[in-house]
């Protein structure tokens, strides 16, 4: 899928070059280091790839027309996309390889809703799908994050929300589900003790033959049944790319990493992960799993000095130094301190 990403003057970023991939891939970072930036773009272009290959139409836009709309509905750009670009400078660069092929765009400054240069147009019929799931849970507001864009067209939840909206409202697919990835569904089902279903334009949650609306559904379930909901209509599936922002966010540390395991899963037969994170519990699993199945694991390391560099590792070769393990080694470290000095 995605074979090599480098940005040049986009948002936070003066040089970013991404080259090492895995199926499960891991983006950590202090606040304010592009994390979330970084997860977005890289779902943008991808996004973008879909769209334009899906479109049957004989008039249907130019694959930088539809890349242009994605990165403003999902970036919202209060003066335009000049915004993307990284403060003092002219112009953006981003170079793409996604799916063996070559891709270039440029921004500059004071674009509004174009792009002026853009290298590269994807095949048609592509079965690459991306899902994106970010931190604040959508069941709820279901219908009122859709109208802010479906009917007032403003900005508000962006597009990664209303494309997660378009997915969940899919029915469950009739055909044949993959038996692993019903599994998976099964496994997530089995951890709340339930299922969440789409009836009559609503999302409930049934549980010992009682249903439950979202507001009365807690917000880690709520969380954890995206997935299987995602599964079961076929929008998670073989060749899907997965974006998820957070998923420690309203999830005790047990139902986390029990996710976690059902993600590595997922990675495991042919689901592509890119997935950022605080968590040190996150980290520690996903460590845990790869040098338990032997499998790379991808860690994308943002570090802020006087810019953001991002240092690249494998988990499957141990965790590395990083804010997250040095902020868990100094609390644990103060509570060894008063130990001693009690």
């Amino acid at each position: 899928m995605f074979q090599s990403f480098t940005v040049t003057n986009f948002g936070s970023f003066a040089n970013l070059n991404w080259q090492k991939y895995s199926n499960f891939n891991v983006i950590i970072g202090e606040n304010d280091t592009g994390k979330t930036y970084l997860l977005k773009i890289l779902y943008t272009f991808a996004k973008s790839v879909e769209e334009y290959s899906k479109r049957q139409l004989s008039d249907k836009p130019t694959f930088s027309q539809v890349l242009a709309h994605k990165l403003y509905w999902v970036f919202q750009p209060e003066n335009g996309l000049g915004d993307l670009v990284k403060k003092g400078n002219q112009q953006l660069e981003i170079k793409v390889k996604y799916c063996h092929q070559d891709y270039s765009f440029s921004l500059d400054n004071n674009a509004t809703k174009t792009i002026n240069q853009i290298l590269g147009t994807p095949l048609l019929a592509n079965e690459i799908n991306s899902i994106f799931i970010p931190p604040k849970e959508v069941l709820t507001g279901f219908d009122a994050i859709s109208a802010i864009y479906e009917q007032l067209k403003i900005f508000g939840f962006d597009d990664t929300y209303q494309d997660l909206i378009k997915a969940l409202r899919l029915p469950v697919c009739q055909e044949e589900i993959n038996p692993e990835l019903l599994k998976i569904a099964q496994e997530l089902e089995t951890i709340y003790q339930g299922k969440i279903v789409y009836k009559k334009q609503q999302f409930i949650f049934q549980q010992n033959n009682e249903n439950y609306g979202m507001f009365q559904t807690a917000e880690g379930i709520k969380k954890m049944s995206i997935i299987s909901i995602l599964i079961r209509n076929q929008m998670i599936k073989e060749k899907t790319i997965l974006f998820f922002d957070e998923p420690e966010v309203n999830l005790h540390p047990f139902a986390l990493q029990s996710m976690l395991k059902c993600l590595f899963k997922l990675s495991q037969i042919g689901v592509n992960i890119y997935l950022a994170t605080h968590s040190y519990t996150v980290l520690k699993q996903l460590e845990i799993l790869a040098k338990k199945y032997q499998q790379d694991l991808n860690l994308c390391s943002l570090i802020k000095t006087d810019k953001i560099t991002a240092y690249f590792s494998n988990l499957l070769e141990g965790m590395p130094d990083n804010p997250i393990l040095e902020a868990s080694l100094k609390l644990y470290e103060e509570d060894v301190k008063l130990e001693l000095e009690a």
